[in-house]
């Protein structure tokens, strides 16, 4: 689903920057007659205070931030960039309306989403996309997956691009790009209901897909820095110790028991429950359309124990998204852990080759 308020034809090298609060992963993708394939990837730490959760906290340093991390790529030709947004400010979310003419359904949603952020229309950019009917018991209403973002959110991103280096015509959302990415690299059933997990340092995004449309998002204020607070807790050890200890462990390299412990038990399943509490809201809509199939993705997705735990949560096998599956890597993403850090960037990315 593409928000269509920012749009592109650009036939350039495309940059998909996913903006975390610890770290920025940029991706490249370039097309020719027969491939897709990645010209340049990057994993650097996100400049201290120029973002956080989401929102741009101070744009003038997130553009010098974003302006040096381009030039280091050393691109030659001309380029355009994707930026990705998430976190506060934005809603993604289904909603149930009345039987309707379709040239009603704007001011409707227009309404809707007044009433959920508390904002008016003129401060907000809507897009939505008509679900198919997947509730035989109610033939008089109409379900819409709805997107809405803040006005001000989107400026504060296109003010932190650094126009003299690249054009910014397409901001796109996480939710958004991680179906890009699953779709692009996965033969979808339309039979089947896929949850596509994608979990980064201090975020989770959590999507549900019926017959090749998202009809559920969420995100969660879980991620890699909850297990690695909750080692230094639980530890007694600083920040950058606890973060050391469980990127050793998830490794599978020589680790104390008790961290194991940890990590497998207690810190997996207190997140998993998370992700059952989304899991429960999404059955309030649909309570008889279970999961077929669980993917996940990110790089909080290698920690130690976590995919076993969800498989034992909601008894299905969980399968890392491929992102590259149809995709040249052309590069060797292991320096950076895996190819799992950039399924979003890559998935925004695409949507400027498209």
């Amino acid at each position: 689903m593409a928000l269509s308020f920012l749009k592109s034809d650009s036939k350039k090298t495309v940059l998909g920057l996913d903006i975390g609060s610890k770290n920025t992963k940029i991706l490249g993708l370039k097309k020719d007659k027969n491939n897709v394939f990645v010209s340049h990837f990057s994993t650097i730490p996100t400049a201290p205070d120029a973002f956080s959760e989401g929102k741009v906290i101070d744009s003038s340093k997130l553009s010098d931030f974003i302006s040096d991390q381009i030039l280091a790529l050393e691109i030659s030709n001309d380029m355009e960039i994707v930026l990705g947004l998430s976190g506060k400010g934005m809603i993604a979310k289904k909603i149930d309306i009345p039987e309707m003419e379709d040239y009603m359904i704007p001011e409707y949603v227009e309404i809707e989403a007044e009433q959920e952020l508390f904002y008016n229309k003129e401060e907000m950019y809507l897009d939505y996309q008509i679900l198919e009917n997947l509730h035989s018991d109610k033939p008089e209403s109409k379900s819409l997956f709805v997107m809405t973002v803040l006005k001000q959110v989107i400026d504060g991103y296109m003010e932190a691009v650094p126009s003299e280096i690249a054009s910014c015509n397409i901001i796109d959302t996480n939710i958004s790009s991680l179906y890009n990415i699953f779709e692009y690299n996965t033969l979808l059933n339309p039979d089947s209901i896929y949850m596509v997990i994608d979990s980064g340092c201090s975020m989770t995004s959590i999507i549900v897909i019926i017959k090749n449309q998202i009809v559920f998002a969420r995100n969660i204020p879980f991620g890699g820095d909850f297990f690695t607070q909750e080692i230094q807790k639980k530890m007694s050890v600083d920040y950058a110790n606890a973060e050391a200890l469980k990127m050793t462990a998830s490794r599978g390299e020589d680790s104390p028991s008790d961290l194991v412990s940890l990590i497998k038990g207690e810190l997996c399943n207190s997140f998993v429950e998370e992700l059952i509490s989304c899991y429960e809201l999404y059955l309030t809509f649909y309570p008889d359309r279970s999961l077929n199939e669980i993917y996940i993705t990110g790089g909080n997705s290698q920690i130690l124990g976590l995919k076993e735990t969800i498989e034992n949560h909601f008894n299905l096998s969980v399968k890392p998204l491929k992102a590259f599956k149809n995709i040249k890597p052309g590069a060797d993403f292991s320096k950076y852990g895996s190819s799992a850090f950039y399924s979003v960037s890559a998935g925004l990315a695409l949507r400027g080759l498209e």
